[in-house]
């Protein structure tokens, strides 16, 4: 299944923020207020062509959101410490998605064709955390204690209409409308302890939660909820094998319910190819992770060591099932459990070169994950894996010219163990250096480059060379600085870049803006 396409875009994001702060600072106590109002308003216009087929995408967001965030903390007589903790915020982003002309008529329009689409999407949300903490101090015994609660409250409403060729607007479907509300609340409490004794230091954490969740649709006819106590315990241990030496462990259990992106059952359209439902109840995750390192350290010597390893399996009760045609993809969210596998390793080392005034360094890194897909009804297990090598050295030429430079190459790798699978592969070297000079005390200059070289196997090799100078001068008397620099000065106007997923693979061309030149003076008064 393939989608070759063409996107012209023009987007016009605008911000406006409003923040007021109040903080006092004092020998016993801490407080810190903290008003924040954001606008964001985003336009987007896009001119696309799928497979050959032609169509007009505008997107018009306006985001609203009003916080206000509580901070106190203050210091005991008995040296014990008491903390406050509050945040309320008020979310508002309606949207509005506007097609033309009509596509998919055969899932949109009965077959017959059409002038477009227009969907209408608004999700208002009240949040609000509170928590009050006590730590208490016992020569090597620390004990915290935090309890508190948050609440959630959304409503998500979405209608999708189709224009018909005679203007007349109506409904796509009834199953293609929202009207779901949302409650979420949590009361919990945490219990954390840490022991220090000389060598050893280990550290329990106990958090403990009741959840509760309600949402209903009318229009859809359900109405549920659910209710869960968790505990998530941890546990971290450090032991100093040496002066500068030590080795850690650490363990975690954790359990995530979903939102309300996982339960609304009317279908929304996330794009012009990409229909979005759920047909499953909350989303529930069930996680344990577990890990260990060495950290080894000459100070004296400046050289560093470090080993890394984690392990991490996590079971799910839903999964996404994606229906995929050359034309369309329809994801929908239902109830199968599956799991989700990692495994993590790497080593990096530092070490300063006392006679060239440089430090090298070099690294390596090793990842894989075993996860499953649910397309055109067929459930692949999948396999991915990814290696890194890193190495570089930053060093000081003279006293006023400074050089780096570092290089990773990336192998990646994804596989299904079903038959007559394709194997994908992914090759990357990517190297950036650069060379910072100072001149009389006032003049700094920049000279800075990256390669990037990429192999995929069914694609040809991409390889680009970006470079980059900078120059600023500084006006002391005048607390100016004024700077001017020269962006792409290979004049690079057209970058490919590939992106591997599972058997997702996606090979982009993106036209940008050649050699640029620009003049800055910033001011400080």
């Amino acid at each position: 299944i393939t989608y070759n396409e063409i996107q012209q875009n023009g987007i016009n994001p605008q911000m406006l923020q409003a923040k007021l702060n109040i903080t006092a600072n004092a020998e016993n106590y801490y407080f810190s207020d903290n008003f924040i109002t954001n606008y964001n308003l985003s336009n987007t216009v896009s001119d696309v062509f799928t497979n050959g087929i032609g169509a007009n995408q505008a997107l018009s967001q306006k985001k609203l959101d009003i916080s206000n965030e509580l901070s106190y903390r203050k210091k005991l007589k008995s040296d014990n410490t008491f903390n406050f903790y509050s945040i309320l915020s008020r979310t508002t982003q309606p949207e509005v998605l506007n097609i033309t002309p009509g596509l998919n008529e055969a899932i949109l329009n009965n077959g017959n064709p059409y002038a477009g689409l227009n969907q209408y999407i608004k999700l208002p949300t009240w949040y609000t955390n509170n928590y009050t903490a006590f730590a208490f101090v016992r020569n090597k015994f620390t004990q915290t204690y935090r309890v508190g609660f948050n609440v959630q409250h959304q409503d998500l409403g979405s209608e999708l209409y189709r224009v018909q060729n005679n203007q007349s607007t109506e409904l796509v479907s009834p199953q293609m409308t929202n009207s779901l509300e949302w409650l979420k609340t949590k009361l919990y409490t945490d219990a954390s302890y840490e022991y220090n004794f000389g060598k050893f230091k280990a550290t329990l954490g106990l958090p403990i939660s009741y959840n509760y969740i309600s949402y209903e649709d009318h229009t859809k006819g359900f109405e549920q909820s659910l209710n869960r106590l968790f505990v998530n315990p941890s546990l971290s241990l450090k032991y100093q094998t040496g002066v500068e030496n030590y080795v850690t462990a650490n363990y975690g259990y954790n359990n995530d319910l979903g939102g309300i992106d996982d339960v609304y059952r009317g279908t929304i359209l996330k794009n012009y190819r990409s229909l979005f439902a759920n047909d499953a109840p909350i989303t529930e995750r069930k996680s344990q992770s577990v890990g260990a390192g060495f950290n080894f350290r000459k100070a004296m010597q400046m050289f560093f060591l470090n080993f890394n390893a984690s392990y991490s399996t996590s079971t799910v009760n839903t999964i996404s099932s994606y229906n995929l045609t050359n034309n369309i993809q329809q994801r929908v969210v239902i109830l199968l459990a599956n799991d989700v596998k990692s495994l993590a390793f790497g080593a990096n080392a530092s070490k300063y070169l006392f006679n060239l005034r440089s430090t090298v360094n070099a690294g390596f890194s090793y990842s894989q994950n075993t996860f499953e897909q649910l397309q055109n009804n067929v459930l692949l297990p999948f396999t991915s894996e990814t290696f890194a090598y890193k190495a570089g050295i930053e060093s000081k030429i003279n006293n006023f010219i400074n050089w780096s430079y570092n290089a990773t190459y990336t192998l990646s790798n994804n596989k299904t163990s079903t038959a007559n699978a394709i194997s994908n592969n992914n090759q990357q070297l990517r190297q950036q250096s650069s060379l910072t000079a100072t001149a009389f005390k006032s003049v700094f200059m920049t000279l800075s480059a990256e390669h990037i070289f990429t192999h995929q196997t069914t694609q040809p090799d991409l390889s680009y060379l970006f470079a980059d100078f900078n120059v600023r001068y500084k006006l002391q008397k005048l607390k100016t600085d004024l700077e001017f620099g020269i962006t792409n000065l290979a004049n690079i106007k057209k970058f490919e870049a590939n992106y591997l997923s599972a058997n997702s693979f996606s090979s982009g061309t993106y036209y940008i803006p050649g050699r640029v030149a620009m003049m800055k003076a910033t001011f400080n008064f």
